[in-house]
């Protein structure tokens, strides 16, 4: 099956946020609050993997214990958000 475009950003994204759990995981500390308990990551996703990240980040929120919020726009917006 040959992967298109958005295919490929939907795995990019996953693979993402398998990288910042792994981050998440390695920068906890053992005597956390019940607030840290449930750290946040912000997730920058272009509008069209709006359905495909949410499926993905309730998926990681059970399985890590970790909050995702989304920004979900443009891409050429988020670009922008990213480098300001």
């Amino acid at each position: 099956m040959k992967a298109t475009p958005s295919r490929k950003w939907a795995i990019l994204g996953i693979a993402s946020l398998f990288g910042l759990a792994a981050l998440i995981k390695l920068s906890k500390t053992g005597n956390a609050t019940r607030e840290q308990e449930m750290p946040e990551t912000m997730v920058f996703a272009a509008a069209s993997l709006r359905d495909v990240m949410h499926d993905v980040g309730s998926a990681f929120q059970l399985k890590h214990r970790n909050r995702i919020n989304f920004n979900i726009a443009a891409s050429n917006d988020l670009a922008h958000q990213i480098t300001a």
